[in-house]
């Protein structure tokens, strides 16, 4: 994914400024990519234990979360999922993230409310606390997903960050909005919702694989 950011951003940057505007294909690819992450977690919440049911279920709801916020709450494809309500809380913002004032307090709010849980959920196995996380997760962790992730999330800072790409893409917030025109944030959260729906994915696996052995016992 780096390789192809570089190569579109810095051969063709007005393609990418296309592929990554507000609503385009990246957005779109991402808004899938949730959908699909968000319906493997209500799987795996129907088929783990209780505990690691309570922490499915949390994804799921956090993941749904992220996807309406996504999509405006229903606007980007004209249905009111909320998003009126959103607009009056907001004063005429289309989704809560999008309301903060500058870029600076926008960056603020998507740590917050997305990279924290992540970090949380892909980097716990990694820590001393790895044996309280096989107690409440669905499926055996692996310490390569939470060091992808960690990888891609500084690679996401990095490139976010470089002035030649900014000055090569025109970096400026968009009207009204404070999202950067052309970040490529857009462009690495789908990594980070398709790793969602990997680890869903395998879990659901691994609980099947566990069904037929908990029968017999």
């Amino acid at each position: 994914m780096l390789a192809a950011y570089f190569a579109v951003v810095l051969a063709t940057p007005e393609l990418w400024l296309w592929l990554a505007a507000k609503e385009g294909p990246f957005e779109h690819l991402g808004h899938m990519a949730l959908v699909v992450a968000v319906a493997l977690w209500v799987g795996v919440a129907l088929r783990a234990a209780r505990r690691p049911r309570a922490l499915a279920i949390g994804v799921a709801l956090y993941l749904g979360l992220a996807l309406l916020e996504e999509i405006d709450w229903g606007a980007v494809y004209g249905v009111d999922l909320g998003h009126s309500l959103v607009a009056r809380l907001t004063g005429g913002s289309p989704n809560f993230h999008n309301a903060q004032k500058s870029h600076a307090s926008l960056a603020g709010w998507s740590v917050a409310w997305m990279s924290a849980p992540m970090l949380l959920f892909f980097g716990l196995p990694l820590t001393p606390l790895s044996k309280l996380w096989r107690g409440l997760a669905p499926a055996a962790s692996l310490a390569v997903e939470g060091a992808s992730f960690l990888a891609a999330a500084l690679l996401t800072v990095l490139v976010d960050g470089l002035p030649l790409l900014e000055r090569r893409l025109g970096y400026v917030p968009r009207a009204g909005a404070g999202d950067p025109i052309g970040a490529p944030l857009g462009f690495f959260q789908i990594a980070f919702y398709v790793a969602w729906a990997l680890v869903a994915w395998r879990a659901l696996r691994q609980l099947r694989g566990a069904e037929p052995a908990s029968g017999v016992g």
